[in-house]
């Protein structure tokens, strides 16, 4: 219950506070559950509470101890008030998108992510000027292939494959399985250099990569690969 840990945070002396070790606050088992209630209260999340956890842990962990860390004379009775509503204050500013861009099928295309584009005038198809505007544009169309989320013309044609049957799944995955997906195949990044491109923990990447090669086992075998020679453990697949 929030009073008991009310009580504890009354009891500790100022150093003890000031000492405190915002994960122990985040991970206490009452603490948990709370705050994946106050996501499931404003998001119908089809995840377990583990996941919504691992999401939220880092962000949780920067707005308790920033708040230790700016309120080391608060009196006894105002600690818990304190902790919590920056917790709770994360969560419903940050925390619920962040849970949400992880739901499979969540990313697509959005307003900003559209752009002009120049097109050749149009007028009636039996004029000349008409023809020649319109063969001039044609002959002048990039014939490479092209990223379709970035733009950029790209030589290697294997790539440009790598990047369509990415693309084609992406409805499929969810925003950070998306973009290790592509770091991994395309960049060619390790895990340590993809924790730092992400921004996440070594941990996170880790169990977002033995999701990722699930559910590709899994996509494979509804495609009729023959994936006999891939160990699926329960957790993913096998290294």
């Amino acid at each position: 219950m929030r009073s008991t840990r009310n009580d504890y945070l009354t009891s500790l002396s100022r150093e003890e506070f000031t000492s405190l070790d915002p994960w122990s606050f985040i991970n206490d088992h009452e603490s948990r559950k709370q705050w994946t209630a106050e996501v499931r209260m404003r998001l119908r999340v089809p995840m377990p509470d583990d996941e919504i956890l691992s999401i939220l842990s880092l962000g949780l962990y920067e707005a308790v101890s920033r708040s230790i860390l700016n309120h080391p004379d608060a009196a006894p009775e105002r600690r818990g008030l304190i902790l919590f509503g920056a917790a709770l204050q994360f969560i419903r500013r940050k925390g619920i998108s962040l849970v949400f861009d992880e739901i499979p099928g969540t990313c697509g295309i959005v307003g900003s992510d559209l752009k002009p584009i120049d097109l050749p005038r149009r007028s009636h198809s039996l004029q000349d000027d008409y023809n020649t505007a319109s063969s001039t544009y044609e002959e002048a169309l990039e014939a490479s292939p092209v990223f379709l989320s970035e733009g950029v013309p790209l030589a290697d044609f294997d790539m440009q494959v790598c990047h369509r049957y990415i693309e084609r799944i992406r409805c499929k995955l969810t925003t950070r399985e998306h973009q290790m997906l592509r770091l991994v195949v395309i960049d060619e990044h390790s895990p340590s250099a993809i924790s730092e491109i992400l921004a996440v923990s070594q941990k996170q990447v880790s169990r977002v990569r033995r999701s990722l090669k699930g559910k590709l086992a899994t996509l494979a075998a509804a495609s009729g690969v023959d994936i006999s020679g891939i160990e699926i453990a329960p957790g993913g697949v096998q290294e």
